[in-house]
Parts: C-alpha cells; sequence; structure tokens
C-alpha cells in the first residue's frame, strides 16, 4: 500500500507538471523520504501548522518543493486543490520553490541550494537553547538536501559547526540520485560523503534502495533519533523515477511532460488514463481500490495521534522580554564600538538574545566569556555565510540572533541575508569598521560598496549611527524590527559628540545643524556615521553658509515618515549634497552633488586614506565653497550668432557641472536644466522661419519687428494646453505666456510690468510689448501669484540707448525694495520669479547684453 501512496503522490506531482513543467526529477526521486518522514516519522498537525513543539521540515534542494505541497494536501493541510492546479501562478504558495510561510508549514524559504541545511543548522541549535531554558523535549529537525546542496560551501561550513555542537536533534536525509543539470555527479566530484560526515563528527547511514525500501528509511530513521550526535542518511534514488528521464541528468531540467511519462504510474495504480488534475478530488477518492483509500485515512488518523502529545508552547516564552532602555545604565563611551559593545553585554543577560560571530568577537562586541555549550554564544569561527544561514534558522525559533563581522565580509553572506529579507527573518548583523577610515588592512578589507548593496536589498534596514544616541537607537529600533534583518554599521572610531534627541532620530532623518534661517537655506548636506561629525566640524569652523546638516540614519524609516516632515527635512528648494565614504549610487534619489567614495582605495593607515580620499575638514571646506559657484536651474539661449553661442557653450562647458544643452531641432535655440538657480541670455535675433511652415521651429506670433518662435512641437503642444489664466482678446494668441505662469515648468521666462497703467509683457529682450487693462494684473494677482506665497514676481532691468531702465510690479514691497537695493548697486537685465534675492553676479559682457544670475525659488 505504500508503494502504491507514493506513486499516486508522484502521479499527481507528474499531472501538475504536466500542465506547468517544473522540476521531475528530484520530487520523484524525493517522494519515498517525504512520504516516510509526514506519513510515518514527523510529529506535527496538519490542521494546526504552527503547534511550537512541531517536528520541523526543511526542503534544501528547494526545487522538489511541488511533491512537499501535493503531500500536505493529502494528509489535509491548508493548501488546497485550486492551489494545486493553479501551480506557480502569481501569489500561489504552491510554486516552483518554497516560501516562508508557516500557514502552509513551510518552516523557511529555500532555492539557493544548501541554505536549507544552514536552516536546519540554526533551527537545531535555536531548541537546543530552547530545552536548557524550559527543560521541554526539542522538537526533530529534518532536512531533505541533494546532491548540489553538498556541493555548496555553506553544506560544508554549516555541518562542520553542527558536529562541533553535537546537534543531536539535526537529522538530514540525502536524495542521492547522482544527478546534476551539467551530468552525472562524477564529472563535477570525487569525494566521499561517508568519509567527510565522520570527519565533522556525523553519523552517517546509506540506504541503497531508497525508490522501493520505504521501512528501511524509516527504521534508520527512528534509530538517528537516538543518537548524541547529528545524523546524515543518505538514500540512493533515480531522478525522475520511472518516466523517460529516468536516470538522466535531463530529468533535472522543467521538461515537457507527455503522456508515456504517466503511463506506469496509471498502471501501478489501475486509474483511468482520462483523469487530468482538474479531476483531483475524483482521484483521491474513487478511481482507486478502498483498501487504498482506507490506508491512506488509517495514516492521517496515525499523524493525529501522534500530534496530540504536543505541546502549544514554550516556557521559554514566559520569560523572552525584548525590551532595552537608553538610560544611563550604559556608559558613554566616544568609540562607537565600544558603545555597541557595551550594548551587546547587556543584551547578553536576555534569554532571548542568541549571539554569534564569524571569528570576529573581539573586533566586533568584544568576546564575552562563553564555553559555548549552553548555546547562548555560537562559535560560528571563520564561516561568514554559514553564519548568516544559520542565523535565519535560530530566528524561527523564537530567538533573536545577533550575528557580527567586518562590514566588508557582508558580501561574504549576501546571500543568507538577502533570504533573511525575503522572508522577513527577524535578524540583526552588527558590521564593524564600516568605511576606509577603518581600513589599514588594505583595499581588500576596505568597505566601498557594501553600504549600497545592503541598502539595495529590500525589507532590510541598514542604520549607520554616528554617535552614542545613535547607536543606542539603533539596537533599540532593530530589537523592534519584526519586518525583515537589521544591519547595524558601526565604525571602531573615536567620534565627537553632538546632541541629538532619540525620538528625532526615529524618524530616520533629522537636522544636526543648521546655520541659517529655514528662509535663507540654500544648501541641505546628507551624511551617516562618522562623516556626520566631521562635517559638524567643517561647518562650524569656516564661512560655509545657508547650510544645514541632516543625519541620514536611515532611508527606510525617512521614507515612512508623512510629506510634510521629508519636505521640511529635505526642501525642494535647495542643493541636496550627499557626503559618505562608501559608494554614490545610492544616493542619486536624494541628491544632486555626492562627495563619496567610488574607487578601491590604497593601501595604508586607514586615517591617511580617509584623508587621502578627501575626507578632511579642509578638502570638504573647498568642496562645499565650490558650490556656490555657477548653478544654475534654467539656462536658455535663444536668437544668437553661432559665434554668441559656441562663447556661451563654452563658458558652461567649463564652469558647470552635468549641465545638459539640447538644440530645438534646426532652430538658433538652446536650452538646458540643472539646479536651483537660473541664467538668461539675452541674444540677437538671427534666424526667422518661413511663417506658412508647418514644422519647427514655427512662428507664434510677428510684429513689424519682433517674431516669437516656438522651436520645439513638445513645447508648441504645451502650450496649446494653457488655456486657463490668459484666453482674453488680445491674449488668445499668445498663449506662450502661460506656460511661464506655471512654476513647476517654467520654459520660457518672461517679463511683465506695470508703468503708467500699461500692463508689459515682454519676452526675450522687450520683443513684445502688449497693452492691457489694468484689471487684468488685478485677475492675475488674485487668481494667480496669491495662491503662491513664495512669489515675489518679476523684476528687470534692460539696456537701452546705453541707458538701463528699471520695470518692476509692485507685489510685495519688502521684496520690490529688496530688488531696488540691489538695482542700485549693480546693473542687471533680467530676474525671474524668486523667493529670497541672495546673490547677483553679472558673469557676462558685451556691447549687446549683459548675462546675470539672481538665485531663483522652484
Amino acid at each position: 500500500m505504500e508503494e502504491k501512496i507514493i506513486n499516486l503522490i508522484r502521479l499527481i506531482s507528474l499531472m501538475i507538471s504536466r500542465t506547468h513543467h517544473g522540476h521531475i526529477g528530484s520530487f520523484l526521486s524525493s517522494a519515498p523520504i517525504l512520504y516516510v518522514l509526514f506519513f510515518n516519522i514527523m510529529k506535527y498537525n496538519p490542521n494546526n501548522p504552527n503547534l511550537l513543539s512541531r517536528d520541523r521540515f526543511i526542503l534544501s534542494n528547494g526545487h522538489a518543493h511541488l511533491i512537499y505541497c501535493v503531500i500536505n494536501y493529502m494528509v489535509g493541510g491548508k493548501i488546497t486543490n485550486s492551489n494545486l492546479k493553479n501551480f506557480n501562478s502569481i501569489k500561489n504558495v504552491v510554486a516552483t520553490h518554497p516560501h516562508y510561510n508557516l500557514k502552509y508549514g513551510i518552516e523557511t524559504t529555500t532555492g539557493p541550494l544548501g541554505q536549507g541545511i544552514s536552516n536546519a543548522v540554526g533551527m537545531a541549535i535555536g531548541f537546543l537553547r530552547q530545552k536548557l531554558i524550559s527543560g521541554n523535549e526539542s522538537p526533530y529537525v529534518y532536512c531533505v538536501v541533494g546532491d548540489g546542496c553538498l556541493m555548496e560551501g555553506i553544506s560544508y561550513e554549516s555541518m562542520s559547526l553542527a558536529g562541533k555542537l553535537k546537534l543531536n536533534n539535526l537529522i538530514l536525509l540525502y536524495d542521492s540520485n547522482n544527478a546534476t543539470i551539467d551530468g552525472d555527479l562524477k564529472y563535477s566530484t570525487i569525494e566521499n560523503i561517508k568519509k567527510r560526515c565522520e570527519s565533522m563528527d556525523w553519523a552517517y547511514f546509506n540506504i541503497k534502495n531508497g525508490n522501493t525500501d520505504f521501512s528501511k528509511i524509516e527504521k534508520t530513521i527512528e534509530y538517528a533519533k537516538e543518537l548524541n550526535k547529528p545524523v546524515l542518511i543518505e538514500v540512493k534514488t533515480n531522478i525522475a523515477f520511472k518516466t523517460s528521464y529516468h536516470n538522466s541528468n535531463a530529468g533535472h531540467h522543467p521538461n515537457k511532460i507527455n503522456l508515456t511519462d504517466l503511463e506506469y504510474y496509471y498502471k501501478n495504480l489501475g486509474i483511468n488514463k482520462d483523469l487530468t488534475i482538474e479531476n483531483l478530488d475524483d482521484l483521491l477518492t474513487s478511481s482507486f481500490d478502498y483498501n487504498l483509500q482506507s490506508f491512506i485515512n488509517k495514516k492521517k488518523n496515525d499523524i493525529l495521534k501522534r500530534a496530540s502529545t504536543l505541546k502549544d508552547e514554550f516556557k521559554i516564552k514566559k520569560v523572552i522580554k525584548p525590551k532595552f532602555s537608553y538610560n544611563k545604565s550604559i556608559e558613554r563611551y566616544i568609540n562607537l564600538r565600544d558603545i555597541s559593545g557595551k550594548i551587546i553585554q547587556k543584551l547578553y543577560n536576555l534569554d532571548n538574545i542568541i549571539l554569534g560571530s564569524a571569528d570576529l568577537s573581539y573586533s566586533t562586541f568584544r568576546l564575552i566569556p562563553n564555553n559555548y555549550k549552553d548555546l547562548k554564544q555560537i562559535p560560528f569561527g571563520i564561516r561568514e555565510h554559514a553564519m548568516a544561514g544559520i542565523a535565519n534558522g535560530i530566528s524561527t525559533t523564537g530567538f533573536i540572533p545577533i550575528i557580527s563581522t567586518l562590514l566588508i565580509f557582508s558580501s561574504y553572506l549576501l546571500p543568507s541575508l538577502r533570504l533573511a529579507a525575503l522572508s522577513k527573518f527577524h535578524v540583526i548583523y552588527i558590521f564593524c569598521l564600516d568605511s576606509v577610515r577603518d581600513g589599514s588592512n588594505g583595499p581588500t578589507h576596505c568597505p566601498v560598496e557594501q553600504l549600497t548593496q545592503l541598502r539595495s536589498i529590500p525589507n532590510v534596514l541598514v542604520l549607520r549611527p554616528g554617535n552614542y544616541n545613535e547607536v543606542v537607537v539603533a539596537y533599540e529600533l532593530a530589537l523592534k524590527n519584526k519586518k525583515g534583518p537589521t544591519c547595524i554599521c558601526i565604525a571602531n572610531t573615536d567620534c565627537p559628540d553632538f546632541y541629538n534627541d532619540p525620538n528625532q532620530i526615529k524618524k530616520g532623518a533629522y537636522i544636526v545643524y543648521q546655520n541659517c534661517t529655514d528662509e535663507n537655506l540654500d544648501k541641505v548636506i546628507l551624511a551617516t556615521g562618522t562623516e556626520i561629525s566631521l562635517i559638524h566640524q567643517t561647518l562650524l569652523g569656516n564661512k560655509i553658509k545657508n547650510c544645514r546638516l541632516v543625519s541620514f540614519f536611515s532611508e527606510t524609516i525617512f521614507e515612512l515618515q508623512d510629506k510634510n516632515y521629508k519636505e521640511k527635512i529635505i526642501p525642494a528648494n535647495c542643493t541636496i549634497i550627499a557626503i559618505e565614504a562608501g559608494h554614490s549610487s545610492y544616493w542619486h534619489k536624494y541628491a544632486t552633488k555626492i562627495y563619496s567614495i567610488d574607487k578601491f582605495p590604497d593601501s595604508g593607515n586607514g586615517s591617511e586614506l580617509y584623508s587621502n580620499l578627501g575626507f578632511t575638514e579642509d578638502k570638504l571646506n573647498h568642496f562645499l565653497f565650490d558650490l556656490n559657484k555657477n548653478k544654475f536651474n534654467n539656462i536658455i539661449l535663444s536668437y544668437s550668432t553661432s559665434e554668441q553661442r559656441r562663447n556661451i557653450i563654452d563658458y558652461i562647458n567649463k564652469n558647470i557641472d552635468y549641465t545638459f544643452i539640447q538644440e530645438y531641432l534646426t532652430s538658433s535655440a538652446y536650452f538646458s536644466l540643472t539646479t536651483y538657480y537660473s541664467l538668461i541670455l539675452h541674444l540677437d535675433n538671427q534666424y526667422i522661419p518661413n511663417n506658412d511652415s508647418k514644422s519647427f521651429p514655427r512662428i507664434l506670433y510677428q510684429d513689424n519687428k519682433n517674431p516669437i518662435i516656438c522651436h520645439s512641437e513638445t513645447i508648441y503642444n504645451n502650450l496649446q494646453k494653457s488655456k486657463n489664466i490668459i484666453c482674453q482678446e488680445p491674449l488668445t494668441d499668445y498663449k506662450h505666456f502661460e506656460l511661464a505662469f506655471n512654476i513647476q515648468a517654467i520654459e520660457f521666462p518672461f517679463i511683465i510690468s506695470k508703468k503708467n497703467n500699461e500692463l508689459k509683457f515682454e519676452i526675450y529682450k522687450n520683443q513684445i510689448v502688449l497693452n492691457k487693462l489694468n484689471s487684468f494684473i488685478d485677475y492675475y494677482l488674485s487668481n494667480v501669484v496669491s495662491k503662491h506665497p513664495e512669489i515675489i514676481y518679476i523684476k528687470v532691468a534692460y539696456k537701452n540707448d546705453n541707458d538701463f531702465k528699471f520695470l518692476g510690479c509692485k507685489i510685495r514691497k519688502k521684496a520690490y525694495n529688496h530688488l531696488v537695493t540691489l538695482y542700485s548697486k549693480m546693473k542687471f537685465n533680467s530676474a525671474i520669479l524668486c523667493k529670497d534675492i541672495t546673490q547677483l553676479d553679472c558673469i557676462y559682457n558685451d556691447n549687446n547684453f549683459t548675462i546675470n544670475l539672481i538665485k531663483s525659488d522652484f
């Protein structure tokens, strides 16, 4: 009967694969192992998969996940026939690989081979630690592995540690089918698994006919449970059992399944070939004899009897209290790593914390004396990858693992960290020596791209504290964060402290220092970690004005804040600067100017490297000072001669960073957007297109002397959409004015003035002057400008007969007087929408025009 049940499991899996494809080889070969575990051995309740004392099952060769799903359905678990029929559809638990979901009995996420082994080791550690605390018996951890799992380096690391710790609640079942995707196992490996296990102090057993010797599998597992060490049972099977891919490496591929591949199972079970996966319920209830159905029902009753002995809670739950306070109980150290070490020593006393380091306890949180036998502190050794995978397993057992290594070695454990993020496991990583400042061991040990790597992984909370309070808050947030792993990146640096409020830190970003009013604010500097104190000292000791320093403690937390808070911390009308001793790619989301390290450093003393790469007060001061020069929002070149264009473009290329100049088709106009300042260039008209042409450039209006030309179809189409504000005669034909009224998308700056009750519109050096009743400007002020208190309106002076004339509309008296004062000191010819006119600089002059820069706010 058992063979028939196993073949029924295989048949259903093949039916599903025939419709949707899948890795048929492994789920057919591993079917006997999973059958014995779930029908005969394991203590679990398929109706209540969350019982804490249940045995755990991990499928390390995750591509065999379909066979688990079929068994869960057959024993009455939460997986339904609808789940099976819709195999691998979006958000369906029945997928090609298992994803952590306790509702369906899926204990962890696997896929990258070998990860399940490290997870299983972590679970075994967690349950033995629970046993030491509560006195309860430990559940058993069963992990099915394949040939590929045992090839992976993480399997060696994990098994070696498991042997050292004598994890007697851990049993690996090796589906040994001697096939990999590229060919027979002998082409890629030579090792003796038995000797490997014995060298690591594992018990080893071999079952030579795993395809049919089900009782031998069961007896061996029962015997293994009585041993005082971890056990590996090698079960020899055939891949793609009894299909056309039988015992072939092709069985590993997601091949198309034909009816001939199902014939053996139809015949063995005596099932009508017309039955398909769509008849799944009939297949299980009426398509085979009564004796087989009775046997399945008996097995399901046996499962529930074994589950009746399970307890629903561990005593450990009553003593787990993840609390931490940042009061005076912790000595106030200057060195950030020392602060972290003191916090770790406090946390060590909590029952729900398990510590571990990859042989770097002294370099991360200082080694706490421990003989490791109580499994409170795990001696991971130099096994970063396994450490992270094992921590994932520990986190599923009710403990919070805190593991540590150097930030540079986070790259060694990224696959495990990524799975922790995917599964939202509560794991805390302490990554020390977080920049080149600690890189005295040379470029191999200097983190450059690591912070960016970590920040790019979804569900990972990355915290880089810069002083005492930030370190303490980092641990508090890490202990509370149950939405994924937390990475605390800490420097081994004596860091000058700066005042901050822990409640502000918890918002992800907050203002550390500001040397001006909000109205005069010009530059916002975003920084993390030890760079904060360096920049703080730079701003205090130099004459960089109108600056704000923001500690960008955590992007993840900052992005959770409301829009008003985010705009308050990083206002849109300022130059945003990011300064961090790491790679720049992360910062482009926020900053327009970035001071970073985008190359591997040389070997040398850490502090000298830090200085050599530009992280000194003097070099930062020069960088910030230079930002005051040549920054523009709008650069417009219109109606210019070729020589003038060449001169201006040459000037721009030499003096403006990141400037992009675009020529609008064949016209003489150029347009560029950069950041936060505006430059208007009024040049002589040299090109007038045919007014009848429907191509571009196109004349929008022309009087006796002064045509208005639109140079781009895109701009023209945008202009046609602007009909709400200026649409009264005689302005209907000049809709291009209105685009300038839109603060968010100014394409053509314009000039409006009021003189002798006349309304004047001046575009490009007084090309158009239109008269309109005084009522129109009143209409405009009441309906547009009044809604934007940041606008002081437009002020301009232009050159005419060797005299500079001032034209202005007195909207706000204070701003108007400010402009008049500026005008009296220096001749200028244009300005646009402004909020705070703090800088006026003539940068270009010839006989025909003057070019000026005025700070603008939009």
